[in-house]
């Protein structure tokens, strides 16, 4: 009597079908939720830890990144003003500039987690956020023109993260982390610069 032999096929990794508000991600897994195709350890634990130190929670320790909902929406606005996925494809390295002197000055306007609460695009060098109707660079308060805010009204429609359940269960992590209270916005038009303020 011969041996019954039986093969094993790959198989990918079963989807999550509902996603727990303090879920908690590998790696790993954010590479593939994020489609990063090219990217490396380090570059992961660099967005890991600059999403945390951004909204002000101290760099976490050397042991391994566990990503909770709050550090993926930061990763994916991260890898955005970066330069974006087709950089690390081409197995370059995410740049982020001014990316730090934006949060901070959102930050001073009054918002815990900039990355999430406010819209964020890069525009060249310059990292642009719309509060309301207005499209400035917090770094410097300048208001922008209209034709670059429609381009930034075009990049936040794009979406990196495809699976459903985590997207909405970021999107539920997004209403949580919203200011308590509106800003006010007070436009200076002689120089053309914006502030907020509760």
């Amino acid at each position: 009597m011969g041996r019954r032999v039986t093969y094993h096929r790959e198989r990918a990794p079963a989807s999550r079908r509902r996603v727990p508000a303090n879920a908690e991600f590998f790696p790993g897994e954010v590479a593939r939720l994020l489609d990063l195709e090219g990217i490396d350890y380090s570059q992961l634990r660099q967005l890991y830890v600059l999403a945390r130190r951004l909204r002000g929670e101290p760099a976490p320790n050397r042991g391994w990144s566990r990503f909770n909902l709050a550090d993926l929406a930061a990763v994916e606005v991260l890898v955005g003003l970066g330069g974006g996925r087709d950089r690390l494809v081409l197995g370059r390295r995410l740049v982020f500039g001014r990316v730090e002197a934006t949060c901070r000055a959102l930050a001073d306007m009054g918002f815990d987690n900039p990355l999430v609460q406010v819209p964020l695009r890069r525009d060249g060098r310059r990292i642009l956020a719309q509060i309301d109707a207005y499209v400035f660079e917090p770094a410097t308060g300048q208001l922008v023109i209209d034709g670059v805010a429609d381009r930034v009204g075009t990049f936040l429609e794009e979406r990196l993260i495809q699976d459903r359940s985590v997207r909405d269960a970021i999107r539920a992590e997004r209403r949580r982390l919203r200011p308590r209270q509106r800003r006010a916005l007070a436009v200076d038009h002689e120089f053309g610069t914006l502030t907020a303020f509760a």
